[in-house]
């Protein structure tokens, strides 16, 4: 099934202000595999949303996670692509109560309207040399705004000017209104 683009105009600002271009959108419904949640939600179509994640395999033999609770994703421990990231305006709509914690460096288990999902810390369990990766995205639509950021003038460091450039400078303020 193929999905309807909508032009848009658009970018998206992460960390250290990279911006990204957003071109067009989708609007797509969501539909929960455990609950009859199904909100209509607005994406940015991104050529990448992020590299592989988890980037290894976890081993998760030693987490406990109770055989009675539905994951949203139960192959959460393979690396894999990410297809959608659900934005905050949704986050507190998909969290209904239960979350369960246990000590040490395991990750919270959390229901949501679309099944359990873990965050949070993990067991080290591989190698110093690992990657982590954390993702913050902010939004900002205003075509001002991205106006103002093209227009927006950096300052430049003064570079030392040779002593026939200062004459040539102070000739040229001296002498010009």
């Amino acid at each position: 099934m193929w999905l309807s683009r909508t032009h848009t105009h658009a970018s998206i600002q992460g960390i250290r202000q990279v911006n990204t271009a957003i071109n067009h959108t989708v609007t797509i419904q969501l539909n929960s595999r455990h609950t009859d949640w199904h909100p209509i939600i607005h994406c940015a179509i991104l050529c990448h949303i992020t590299g592989t994640t988890p980037s290894n395999k976890l081993d998760t033999r030693t987490w406990k996670i109770p055989k009675y609770n539905m994951l949203a994703d139960e192959q959460f421990d393979q690396p894999g692509d990410i297809y959608l990231i659900i934005g905050a305006d949704l986050f507190y709509e998909m969290l209904p109560s239960g979350k369960r914690t246990r000590p040490g460096n395991y990750p919270v288990l959390q229901e949501t309207v679309l099944g359990c999902k873990l965050s949070g810390r993990t067991p080290a369990t591989t190698t110093q040399h690992d990657l982590q990766h954390t993702f913050l995205l902010g939004e900002d639509n205003s075509l001002e705004h991205n106006l103002n950021s093209f227009w927006k003038v950096e300052p430049v460091d003064q570079s030392t000017m040779t002593t026939e450039q200062q004459v040539c400078e102070q000739h040229f303020i001296t002498h010009t209104t």
